[in-house]
């Protein structure tokens, strides 16, 4: 691992995130925060209660959250006690929430072939804000996400998309990368000009 890992600070959600990602993380990124959240995590104040402590004392540098634990994430950017970087992996959004705010960068990367939160609303929610959008052909479980440094590589992207980001005016970027498969981007492309009509 490169050695601005060592020192990047990442708050990581567990919930929903699988044991290989979250060991992963701990590996490449020695200085991973991964607070403990009590079952069920679906009870909200305590999790953003013990979250929120984290970002206070601890001062992450970008936040990690997926599946079910990006409706934790998001609440965290929505309520305005999370305005760092934030990458959510196959992430669930919290009912009514279809927007992120300005002022806070956000890479989203989410399987095509998602079957537990379909490509389609994720898509509505990275047309707005600081958004970079990473489709790929997979499923809900991103398993090759902990192949060949692709997730290092990610989160070191979104690093570089937060300053890029802070340093122009940028209102809203949503991209979608297809990772050279021709399909998904096609696919992409065609839903970027679907979203253009309406």
């Amino acid at each position: 691992s490169a050695p601005s890992n060592k020192r990047m600070k990442i708050l990581v959600i567990q919930k929903g995130l699988s044991y290989d990602t979250q060991q992963y993380l701990k590996l490449h990124f020695p200085n991973s925060l991964m607070p403990e959240i009590p079952e069920p995590s679906d009870d909200w104040d305590v999790a953003i209660s013990i979250i929120s402590k984290a970002i206070e004392d601890e001062k992450p540098t970008i936040m990690v959250a997926g599946s079910r634990g990006a409706k934790i994430a998001v609440s965290l950017i929505h309520n305005n006690i999370w305005k760092g970087p934030t990458l959510i992996i196959s992430g669930m959004m919290p009912p009514g929430v279809g927007t992120f705010p300005e002022g806070v960068t956000i890479m989203i990367i989410h399987g095509i072939q998602d079957r537990t939160v379909p490509i389609d609303l994720v898509r509505l929610s990275a047309s707005t804000g600081r958004v970079k959008l990473i489709e790929l052909e997979t499923d809900h479980s991103m398993n090759l996400l902990l192949e060949n440094n692709t997730l290092s590589r990610y989160i070191s992207e979104l690093v570089e998309f937060a300053k890029s980001s802070t340093s122009t005016s940028t209102t809203s970027t949503s991209t979608s990368t297809s990772e050279k498969n021709p399909a998904v981007a096609r696919a992409s492309m065609m839903a970027a000009i679907a979203a253009r009509k309406q």
